[in-house]
């Protein structure tokens, strides 16, 4: 796995508000790892539906 991801998931849980202020403000790449981590999972879910060809699902912005 990732080392970044890896760090990330041994953060102290912060809430998502946080994470995302953390990587505007100053590009905190463990914060949007840890982002990543949360939300992912859903947003390929939603792309795999709605694109059926996991090609086209994997392009999709």
């Amino acid at each position: 796995m990732n080392r970044l991801l890896v760090l990330a998931r041994l953060a102290p849980a912060d809430p998502d508000g946080q994470l995302l202020a953390r990587f505007l403000a100053d590009r905190d790449e463990a914060a949007f790892a840890e982002l990543v981590c949360r939300h992912g999972p859903v947003v390929w879910g939603v792309c795999r539906r709605r694109r059926p060809d996991p090609r086209d699902a994997e392009d999709a912005p």
